[in-house]
């Protein structure tokens, strides 16, 4: 399942300016035909103009941000914690309700004419029985 969608601006990017667009991106990523990570993302449209427009299912997110937009990207505020699945993620991870997972969410910058700018926001939640999570380093 994959929805991407432009949302008011009352959406939290932390670090964005009042008023910027935002682009809510969901998307379930699959291993060998299993669902393993659901995966909720926060653009901020206002600084990456025709984001909507992308088809990003098969394609590197972070790839098109330094290609097309010309960003540089960091990771800003990663945080790890466990928590349990709800019903609707338990329904597209295909796990049982309250299943425990790990959830990681980051703010990510992109630098641009050297000034840094918040660019994405994302929650990422793990069955990790199935896939492992290995941090960037």
């Amino acid at each position: 399942e994959i929805c991407a969608c432009l949302v008011g601006s009352e959406m939290c990017i932390r670090d964005r300016h009042e008023g910027d667009s935002v682009l809510e991106y969901r998307r379930v990523y699959y291993a060998n035909g299993t669902p393993v990570i659901y995966g909720r993302s926060y653009f901020n449209a206002s600084v990456l103009p025709g984001i909507e427009s992308f088809n990003l299912q098969n394609q590197s997110i972070i790839t098109l941000l330094k290609e097309k937009y010309d960003l540089e990207i960091h990771c800003s505020n990663r945080e790890l914690r466990a928590v349990v699945s709800d019903e609707t993620t338990s329904r597209l991870l295909g796990t049982p309700n309250r299943f425990p997972l790990l959830q990681v969410t980051d703010l990510k910058t992109g630098v641009w004419q050297d000034t840094k700018i918040p660019v994405e926001y994302y929650t990422f939640l793990y069955v990790t029985e199935r896939i492992r999570y290995s941090p960037e380093i």
